[in-house]
């Protein structure tokens, strides 16, 4: 009986640090929304790509998946006063629609 066991004890052991990995983003994430205290709750998916404001659909999903946070990259985003610029620099919990 012990045997049997032992494959899955290993493989439970073996997804502890992805958890502890997974667990360490997410709280850290939760602690920068906390703090930067942003007014609007919006998604990725509630850009509207009709108007004339010249969005690229495929650089904005590129840019939601967070590479550029990862390797550490700048990204600035400039426009006229009204077009959005606080709400789509705002992070998104949720992935890309």
């Amino acid at each position: 009986m012990p045997g049997r066991l032992a494959p899955a004890y290993a493989k439970w052991r073996g997804l502890l640090p992805d958890r502890e990995f997974a667990d360490r983003q997410d709280r850290r994430l939760k602690a920068r929304l906390h703090y930067a205290k942003l007014r609007q709750q919006a998604t990725i998916g509630d850009v509207d790509y009709r108007t004339a404001r010249r969005l690229d659909r495929a650089l904005l999903q590129k840019l939601a998946l967070g590479g550029s946070i990862e390797t550490k990259q700048n990204l600035i985003i400039e426009g006229p006063t009204g077009v959005g610029k606080s709400w789509l620099a705002r992070p998104r919990t949720q992935g890309v629609s």
